[in-house]
């Protein structure tokens, strides 16, 4: 003990507060018992940066960060709210406008659409009534319409969403059961290639993407749906139920 109470005090505080925050972070980081998504209960550890895990599962391939590290609803609406999405944006409409070109010659004349986590401004849904067809739009944060999540549709288009799933077990669920049988469900979301450095990718740097999928993970999801599956290169995947 040195000749000063009150510093011996304060540097056992300290210690103490070091070590519970040195705990908590451990805590925070163990492995999940299973997969996000199929719930395969023997993953592994993928990656790990200053402030997030990744775990990859062996059965579906789901890369997917622990929900105990998920950002809150807050700060994930705060990241969204950055986002200038704009419908006069012609390079926001060329890019939203990728995922129409193999799903549209699918869809008859008069059937009713829907955009699924469309985001503040309903962009895609615009586009789509520009072009004849129906469609709705919704948003869990922004257009939290939730009677539209009682239909069921001949399409329901899904751009840059999938990857912000916190539950993709139950979300996936949600988002297939909106399509009717022999209708088709259209996802846009950046996909992990095997020759890619996952830690110097970008799109895993965004703090609100938490499930990353490679083309094993949505044939994994077609399999396990019975639904057929189409790719368009590498970003894009019709889904027929």
């Amino acid at each position: 003990m040195s000749e000063f109470p009150i510093i011996d005090t304060l540097l056992d505080s300290y210690q103490l507060v070091f070590s519970l925050n040195r705990y908590f972070k451990k805590t925070a980081r163990m492995k999940p018992k299973a997969c996000a998504l199929c719930s395969h209960n023997d993953i592994e550890a993928f990656h790990q940066d200053r402030s997030r895990s990744f775990f990859r599962c062996p059965r579906c391939e789901l890369i997917f960060v622990p929900s105990s590290e998920h950002v809150s609803s807050n700060m994930e609406k705060a990241r969204y709210d950055q986002h200038n999405n704009s419908p006069d944006d012609t390079g926001y409409r060329q890019f939203l406008s990728q995922i129409l070109a193999p799903l549209l010659p699918k869809i008859n004349p008069g059937g009713n659409g829907l955009d699924y986590g469309c985001g503040p401004a309903p962009v895609l849904t615009q586009i789509l009534h520009e072009k004849g067809y129906q469609a709705e739009h919704f948003d869990p944060i922004y257009h939290n319409r939730t009677g539209l999540l009682s239909r069921q549709y001949d399409f329901v288009t899904c751009t840059e969403v999938v990857e912000h799933f916190r539950n993709p077990k139950a979300d996936w669920e949600r988002l297939i059961n909106l399509v009717r049988k022999g209708g088709w469900l259209a996802v846009m979301t950046q996909l992990i290639r095997a020759d890619m450095d996952f830690g110097q990718w970008y799109y895993q740097r965004d703090s609100t993407h938490v499930s990353f999928y490679s083309d094993e993970t949505l044939r994994w999801i077609a399999n396990c749906n019975k639904l057929s599956i189409e790719q368009y290169g590498k970003s894009i995947a019709l889904f027929q139920r």
